[in-house]
């Protein structure tokens, strides 16, 4: 965005921001410069990426890119939108774990009270455990109650998930 406010066109824009970019995202960007310097059809090559990459984020990049190679005009603006919605988007991905710790440390302590009240009455009265546990009807009461419990976590799992 910097290259490009500054007056650079695309191509040494994405060369700077190869350059300044980590890991495992420079390796993509050098893929998409490497691909349009071969003479590779720009719109394919970000259409690759978005497939390469199924994020949200890349894919608001990936398209911004696109329409700006066809259309044309000023992307640097353009790109410190998207940037500003990339750093939004994680800031409010981040409140929302903070928001549903509350659930996961409540479905954690509540499975963990169980387990533990489990020991403890196995612990004071284990004749009395064994022969529930040796019935049928205990067996069935046991299995039921781990089954709701995987699918309370399951269900949890998916409430708490932030779908962005």
């Amino acid at each position: 965005t910097s290259a490009l406010q500054a007056g650079s066109s695309l191509l040494p824009a994405l060369e700077s921001a190869v350059t300044e970019v980590r890991a495992p995202l420079r390796g993509e960007l050098d893929h998409v410069l490497q691909r349009i310097r071969l003479g590779g059809d720009p719109l394919e090559v970000f259409d690759q990426l978005m497939q390469r990459l199924p994020l949200e984020t890349v894919r608001l990049f990936s398209m911004t890119l696109a329409v700006h190679w066809e259309v044309g005009g000023s992307l640097g603006p353009t790109l410190a939108s998207v940037a500003r919605t990339v750093r939004d988007r994680i800031e409010l991905s981040r409140r929302m774990q903070a928001l549903t710790m509350q659930a996961r440390v409540t479905t954690i302590t509540v499975l963990a009270s169980v387990y533990f009240i489990a020991l403890m009455m196995w612990r004071n009265d284990p004749v009395r455990m064994e022969g529930f546990l040796s019935l049928t009807m205990g067996q069935i009461l046991v299995a039921g109650c781990l089954v709701l419990q995987a699918a309370g976590i399951a269900w949890i799992g998916v409430i708490a998930k932030p779908r962005f």
